[in-house]
């Protein structure tokens, strides 16, 4: 058998799981340049949530000493002693409502001793202050040189840029709150909260921007306040190692998402206010993370692509497998039945088409094998045929192109039978003729014999005759005349027997010449 070039199963391997690999690769692909984009715009929103919460928190940070900054303004004793005080040699720690003040401050400073360095109050017409730690400001000392005394004109709470406090030597920035003449909008004094900046530094330690993202924040003037190497605490910001795009933004005092070198490094960051402060907070994630979750991402989806694929492939094998070990059984079968076998089983039992083909050649099989019966028994009748028995009987059920061949050895049979009928009788009639051609044959003879008889006897007259010629001339010329008739009837006699012979050779063509011959015997005999 010759066996095929490419098989049902490459082809069906072939020209299914290639389209579906490509498909699933070109699926994969533009489904990975709609995902990078969006993990780019989702990293970026990381990068400015984080940068966002970071600036909360630390506006919330600096809201909650506000709140008790404001809440100290509002002190009733303070307002009415601030109004009172015009001179400097009126002592504030002489009157009677210092010691409430100073417990009310004492107060506020306990609410956070963590953080809280100094609560305190200042007068604006007499340069005086005290503290919580009952502190009292020395008679030269000046609250018009103080960088808060802006509030005056502001009238509202400024967070003061940090600055080195004289007594610790630490950094920390003040939040000063107005302080109203009672029922007026007019200035009168300042309240205030001095904070320690240690923990706002180990909060921004905690934040969180990826593996190695970092924030940095700055004051309103350019100081930094947190930033991931310590040696650049409390330096300006134009000493950092940044791109000049990115101290442009972060001088801007506005949201910017931006990306910058810093310290070499590529990397994307947001510039974020802290409320209203004039504080920065700048956040930075290194390209190669930044890019690392897509990375990640087309790497996983790689390995997706190869691990559906090869389930894909393991779905087609088995499906293909269960479509073509059938067929094979089925080929094989088929092939048998070409060589001759007409008593192969096809073992194939499916519920598809394949299952359909097999029933065909099933039906295919046990057809043919009717067909050799009919076949064999066909043969079996020709050869009795050949062998002159036209008595016969055909068992088998002849259908479809062989029921012509049944009518037809009928068909045969019939006039056959009918042939050697009239075969018979005619052999019968040749047979009588022939009898009574050996009749008149046999009578033939016997006048032959009589004439040969007669022949001698007239040879003996002859000869007495001869002694008596001149007597009997007349007797002599009589017989000479027999003679010549005798030997007229001889000749007549051998011709009929020639015509006997060719009739008798003509007998088996035609009953009617042999009529024909028997009667010219008949008149040849009856002339004889």
């Amino acid at each position: 058998m010759k066996r095929q070039k490419s098989s049902i199963f490459f082809k069906m391997i072939v020209m299914i799981l290639v389209p579906v690999i490509i498909t699933l690769t070109i699926m994969q692909a533009v489904l990975l340049r709609e995902a990078g984009g969006e993990l780019n715009k989702l990293s970026s929103q990381q990068v400015g949530d984080n940068s966002l919460m970071a600036a909360k928190n630390t506006e919330a940070f600096f809201y909650k000493y506000r709140m008790i900054s404001e809440q100290m303004a509002a002190n009733t004793y303070v307002a009415e002693v601030f109004t009172k005080v015009k001179d400097p040699t009126d002592r504030i720690s002489e009157m009677p409502q210092y010691q409430q003040i100073l417990s009310d401050m004492k107060d506020s400073a306990s609410l956070d001793t963590e953080n809280v360095l100094f609560t305190w109050y200042a007068d604006a017409d007499t340069s005086q202050l005290i503290q919580n730690d009952g502190f009292v400001a020395k008679a030269e000392w000046d609250v018009t040189s103080r960088p808060w005394y802006k509030v005056k004109d502001l009238g509202a709470t400024l967070l003061v840029p940090p600055y080195a406090d004289t007594s610790t030597g630490k950094t920390i920035v003040s939040l000063v709150s107005p302080v109203f003449e009672p029922g007026t909008r007019n200035v009168v004094g300042f309240a205030g909260i001095d904070l320690l900046l240690d923990t706002l530094g180990e909060n921004f330690k905690t934040y969180k921007l990826g593996e190695t993202g970092f924030f940095i924040l700055c004051s309103d003037d350019g100081r930094i306040i947190y930033h991931p190497d310590p040696e650049m605490l409390d330096k300006s910001v134009d000493e950092m190692d940044i791109s000049e795009e990115a101290l442009a933004a972060l001088k801007s005092g506005e949201s910017i998402g931006i990306s910058y070198e810093f310290e070499g490094t590529d990397v994307y960051g947001v510039t974020q206010p802290v409320g209203d402060t004039g504080w920065m907070v700048l956040t930075g994630l290194p390209d190669e993370e930044y890019g690392k979750i897509v990375k990640g991402l087309n790497t996983r989806a790689g390995i997706i692509l190869v691990a559906g694929a090869l389930a894909i492939a393991l779905i087609i094998y088995l499906i293909a497998k269960s479509i073509i070990n059938p067929m094979k059984r089925l080929a094989e079968g088929v092939e048998r039945i070409a060589d001759g076998e007409l008593d192969v089983s096809i073992d194939v039992r499916t519920n598809d088409e394949v299952g359909l083909i097999a029933d065909g050649v099933r039906k295919t099989t046990d057809r043919l094998s009717q067909y050799v019966a009919y076949i064999e028994e066909i043969t079996l009748i020709l050869d009795d045929v050949a062998s002159g028995n036209l008595d016969f009987v055909l068992t088998q059920d002849y259908s479809g192109e062989f029921a012509k061949r049944k009518n037809a050895l009928i068909n045969i049979s019939e006039s056959l039978s009918s042939t050697l009928s009239q075969i018979g009788t005619a052999a019968d009639q040749v047979a009588a003729g022939a009898k009574n051609v050996s009749d008149a044959s046999v009578a033939l003879s016997q006048g032959a014999a009589e004439q040969a008889s007669s022949v001698e006897e007239l040879s003996s007259s002859i000869a007495e005759i001869s002694s008596q010629t001149k007597s009997n001339a007349e007797n002599a010329n009589r017989a000479d005349g027999i003679t010549l008739q005798t030997r007229q009837h001889a000749q007549v006699g051998d011709e009929d027997m020639q015509e006997m012979l060719a009739a008798m050779e003509e007998i088996n063509s035609s009953s009617a010449s042999i009529s024909k011959i028997i009667k010219v015997i008949d008149e040849i005999a009856f002339q004889t």
